[in-house]
């Protein structure tokens, strides 16, 4: 989350939790975090190394919430990162749609 600490610590903690559900054959979707206000230097490191992450490892999928909620007017609280229903509609509408191909990939590869 936006608590994290970025750098070294950060690709741990991806790599921990990635690691750990391929051991148990998941896959991992990650939502990146909004580029706004107070925490945009920070989010936009995570943001960076969640794309290059993406690119490298085989379990995790980034359900891109930064660009999707960009221009976005009544989903937040006034510090534009905290949900209202409207935005937590709207994430589970991401969530939805980053999953489908995901469980689709999946389902596909165990039919015999």
């Amino acid at each position: 989350g936006y608590n994290d600490r970025i750098g070294p610590d950060f690709k741990e903690a991806v790599t921990m939790i990635t690691d750990e559900a391929r051991r148990q054959g998941v896959e991992v979707l990650w939502v990146n975090y909004r580029e706004v206000r107070h925490v945009r230097g920070k989010a936009e490191v995570m943001n960076e190394q969640l794309t290059r992450f993406d690119r490298k490892i085989d379990n995790l999928h980034v359900a891109d919430w930064n660009s999707f909620s960009a221009d976005a007017q009544g989903w937040f609280r006034p510090d534009r990162l905290h949900l209202i229903g409207p935005g937590a509609n709207r994430l589970a509408d991401l969530l939805n749609a980053s999953l489908a191909p995901i469980l689709a990939a999946r389902d596909a590869a165990t039919v015999p």
